[in-house]
């Protein structure tokens, strides 16, 4: 990375270049501010709100009664599916780290808000590099790259408009995407 091969580099100084919103992170039974500022007691109160407001999580918080020291309960079960990966989301965020790896950060969330959050990330965290693992479309067309995967190898790559037209893989699945969620409900 930057001509440096990463395997030289002393494993805190490789895991310091990250930060990670893994899927499933753990939530641990505290305060949802313990939950956030894990392990860093010098967060700033606006870094905290910037990062609050890019998640949504602001007017989710601001509507408990003990807002930020509302207890999640055991691997935050008091929270919703969506609720949890947002917050494991902000923790990732509020960590200093230059490259920011969402894996599927937005499973658990319908598109409209999945496609806010990624739109402020991307306003927001300008100076970052921003490595999204996903299935979903919803906001790819702001990537500067996109890496189709097939089988554990890297089968396409290109911008969103250039893989839709080359009609292959990333084509057929975003068709297929784009259909299925304009199926009627019953």
């Amino acid at each position: 990375m930057g001509g440096i091969e990463l395997r030289e580099l002393a494993p805190e100084t490789a895991r310091a270049i990250f930060s990670l919103a893994p899927q499933r992170g753990h939530l641990f039974d505290m305060s949802l501010r313990e939950n956030l500022i894990l392990g860093r007691r010098d967060i700033d109160p606006q870094e905290l709100n910037r990062v609050l407001v890019t998640t949504r999580l602001d007017d989710f918080i601001a509507g408990l009664p003990a807002g930020l020291e509302t207890q999640v309960g055991e691997h935050g079960l008091r929270l919703s599916g969506g609720e949890r990966q947002r917050v494991i989301l902000a923790r990732a965020l509020l960590r200093p780290a230059s490259i920011l790896v969402l894996d599927e950060p937005f499973s658990q969330l319908d598109a409209r808000l999945s496609g806010d959050i990624l739109s402020n990330l991307l306003e927001t965290y300008t100076h970052h590099t921003l490595l999204l693992i996903t299935h979903l479309f919803t906001g790819l067309d702001a990537m500067d790259e996109i890496l189709v995967m097939q089988a554990g190898r890297i089968c396409e790559r290109g911008t969103h408009h250039d893989l839709l037209g080359k009609a292959g893989l990333y084509a057929r699945y975003h068709e297929f995407q784009e259909e299925s969620l304009s199926l009627p409900r019953q």
